[in-house]
């Protein structure tokens, strides 16, 4: 899930496994869930490729002076699972600008943007508390061997998005932690 603003979250992907069927379905699905009134929304905006287990986020351009109109922010889906025993190298990411509202307009649509760095699923993401970052932990690789890397991303003007896989690692590979930024931008993932 992506936090769009103060009122939306953003629902990305993820498997459905409907009463009957063979096994489970990744959904290329983005669906908008409004706090305020309670309401889920099927977005028109649907990912290129169906995935669960993804890593996703919300970050500002690295090169944007702040959250002033006009600053351009990218939704980001990175990796996860296209089938039980399949895991993907893809990110999609889609442009936003603020305006009186942090949204898409009628042209933004899901992007190819680089590889991640494996096939893998199953990770801990967050944003960093300048926004401008997504930091990723852990997961399962393709041989479904748990992760200890992590893994950052970011984009400039527009143009150029990379992932660096940093230096630091988990101490304990895992699959499926929850990672949070703590004020003083320290990553804390935990699987307890």
């Amino acid at each position: 899930m992506i936090n769009l603003d103060d009122e939306n979250i953003l629902l990305v992907g993820g498997y459905l496994d409907p009463i009957g069927s063979v096994g489970p379905q990744y959904t290329r699905e983005t669906w908008v869930y409004n706090l305020y009134s309670t309401t889920w929304t099927l977005s028109e905006k649907v990912l290129a490729t169906g995935r669960g287990a993804a890593a996703c986020g919300k970050i500002q351009d690295s090169s944007s002076p702040g959250q002033a109109p006009g600053a351009s922010y990218y939704l980001v889906v990175a990796g996860g699972s296209s089938s039980p025993s399949t895991r993907t190298k893809t990110t999609e990411i889609m442009s936003l600008t603020i305006g009186p509202e942090l949204f898409w307009d009628a042209h933004s649509e899901w992007k190819q943007g680089p590889d991640f760095c494996y096939k893998a699923s199953a990770f801990g993401s967050a944003t960093s508390s300048d926004g401008k970052r997504l930091f990723v932990a852990g997961g399962r690789d393709d041989d479904n061997e748990p992760l200890a890397h992590i893994f950052l991303f970011q984009c400039w003007r527009g143009a150029a998005c990379q992932w660096t896989m940093l230096e630091q690692s988990l101490d304990l590979a895992r699959a499926f932690p929850v990672a949070i930024i703590l004020p003083d931008n320290d990553i804390h993932v935990s699987c307890d």
